[in-house]
């Protein structure tokens, strides 16, 4: 669905593993495909 809310640009939140995955970057909130998608990284185990 979120790739729904960044192509049709709607204010899109996006809750991501703790495994990091390319495709979204490793720290940054904003990604380069879609400016509408804020991303949430879940924080390390311990943390």
């Amino acid at each position: 669905m979120a790739y729904f809310g960044g192509t049709l640009g709607v204010e899109t939140w996006l809750a991501l593993a703790f495994v990091l995955d390319w495709r979204w970057g490793l720290s940054d909130t904003d990604t380069n495909w879609y400016p509408s998608i804020k991303l949430y990284h879940q924080p390390p185990h311990g943390d």
